[in-house]
């Protein structure tokens, strides 16, 4: 992942993301990572996995995160999420978030950091969005850092910054764009549990 070709295919926007995924995945490996494991529960069941990683490289810090959930509503749903982004000078560089449910890709975002003009954000269905605003904390590092004072985090799913706001000591109630919330608890700085409002019901991730 140190090649001039590696680094191109990672975020080209016109590459598919699950080529990004396996360049981010060998590049990890050849530097030391911090890696923590979740538990995904749902109604009392673990149904799920969910990893994050973190790492050094020469491009900056890269945060990872992978969840595979398999529910049983009605029929059985199988939901995959795939999360990446590059983090250089506390500014967001480059992100990528796939979602698939059942095989079928329902999510594909692509995020670029071009110096003197902003971000450019490509959708799966081919739409852009741009932002002028640097983005200095994301969604992604909800699992690696508690949003101390911060009344807003840029969510890579919806492309948008949204709402956060602390609703206890070291709890914090995050505002989805389609009204559901997740809530954030840290222990020592680092994220220990996550109550996630979805539309089959309410999750749980807890560390291990």
């Amino acid at each position: 992942m140190r090649t001039t070709k590696s680094t191109y295919c990672l975020f080209n926007l016109s590459k598919p993301f699950v080529v990004c995924l396996a360049l981010m995945l060998n590049w990890g490996a050849s530097n030391a990572q911090q890696t923590k494991m979740y538990d995904v529960i749902r109604n009392d069941n673990k149904v799920g996995t969910l990893k994050t990683s973190s790492v050094n490289t020469s491009m900056g810090q890269m945060y990872y995160i992978e969840s595979f959930v398999k529910v049983w509503v009605v029929i059985n749903i199988k939901v995959n999420y795939n999360q990446s982004n590059i983090y250089k000078d506390g500014v967001l560089r480059q992100g990528a978030v796939i979602r698939t449910v059942n095989g079928s890709t329902k999510m594909n975002n692509n995020i670029l950091w071009q110096p003197g003009g902003g971000y450019i954000c490509l959708k799966k269905d081919g739409d852009t969005v741009r932002h002028k605003e640097e983005i200095k904390y994301s969604t992604a590092m909800l699992y690696f850092a508690e949003p101390i004072n911060l009344s807003r985090v840029y969510s890579e799913g919806a492309l948008a910054f949204i709402p956060i706001k602390k609703t206890e000591d070291h709890t914090y109630e995050l505002t989805l764009i389609d009204g559901n919330k997740n809530y954030y608890t840290y222990k020592n700085g680092v994220c220990v549990k996550v109550k996630a409002e979805t539309d089959h019901g309410t999750v749980y991730f807890v560390a291990q």
